[in-house]
């Protein structure tokens, strides 16, 4: 018998069925004992396990607090340090907030769904198939993902933008040092809306001229005395009345307003650096 038979009749005939690359290919799908497992880490947040909510809405009802207390009484003034430090910690629960909640949207996205519960398990017959598959591996679908999703600053800066509470936070620790100047970048770019004259904002009541005691804000954002505009509203019977605001079309109420906590802390932060003036003329006579 020649050599060359003698290979051929001891080769494996299984061989001729071995996939033509035996390499890992790049795409792997998860093992289907492990897919629930995947599943409920994409979608801890929404089953309840995520503290960000509750961590989130403990430091609201601690930031309102504080401003409520440093607001209601005359003798105290807000730390630049703890107004800091509650901002900083408020952007950092928002940026968790919307980086989980772009995670858990990643559940729903079709390769991740093939992946978590593929059509075929991965084995010596499809391998070459899954060779030739498109499907980019887990790990580069979910950092393109984090690129496209979870660090998108458009979306973080976006809403930041429009939330109340971190705009007051981030205007109080402008205004302690600029209680008449108009804080940078403001959405609101109207200067009548915030009641800035020549520059500057207006610490005295449009009715009455005097410096703003009890400021309260309109639905139209403009700020009166409390007093001034009630008399307004008395003067009207209490019925809705036209904005005492020259050009202002906007009708109000008894429910159209609320107190300028804002304006609250200026004319609280100009008084005392008035005084701060006074005392140090005081020292030099």
């Amino acid at each position: 018998m020649s050599q060359s038979t003698e290979f051929a009749t001891n080769s494996n005939p299984n061989d001729d069925y071995l996939p033509s690359n035996l390499s890992l290919p790049t795409y792997i799908p998860l093992h289907y004992s492990l897919g629930s497992n995947f599943n409920k880490i994409l979608q801890s947040g929404s089953r309840g396990n995520d503290l960000t909510p509750q961590a989130l809405k403990q430091h609201i009802n601690l930031v309102n607090q504080y401003i409520d207390h440093i607001i209601s009484n005359d003798s105290l003034d807000f730390n630049e340090n703890i107004l800091n430090n509650y901002l900083k910690t408020y952007k950092n629960l928002i940026i968790s907030k919307i980086k989980l909640s772009q995670i858990e949207k990643l559940s729903n996205e079709t390769i991740l769904k093939q992946y978590i519960s593929p059509n075929l398990n991965l084995n010596l017959t499809n391998l070459d198939e899954y060779h030739q598959s498109v499907n980019p591996s887990v790990e580069e679908f979910i950092s393109s993902k984090e690129n496209e999703l979870i660090s998108s600053n458009y979306q973080i800066n976006q809403f930041i933008k429009s939330d109340k509470l971190y705009q007051l936070l981030r205007s109080l620790t402008f205004i302690m040092k600029n209680p008449e100047d108009p804080v940078p970048d403001e959405d609101n770019d109207d200067d009548d809306a915030i009641g800035i004259s020549g520059g500057k904002v207006s610490l005295k009541d449009p009715i009455t001229l005097n410096q703003f005691v009890e400021p309260v804000i309109t639905s139209c954002n403009h700020t009166f005395e409390k007093s001034s505009i009630q008399q307004q509203m008395l003067t009207h019977r209490y019925g809705p009345f036209e904005c005492p605001i020259s050009g202002c079309d906007s009708v109000l109420n008894s429910n159209s307003f609320k107190i300028d906590k804002l304006m609250k802390a200026r004319v609280k932060a100009f008084n005392k650096m008035e005084k701060n003036k006074d005392d140090d003329l005081d020292l030099v006579n």
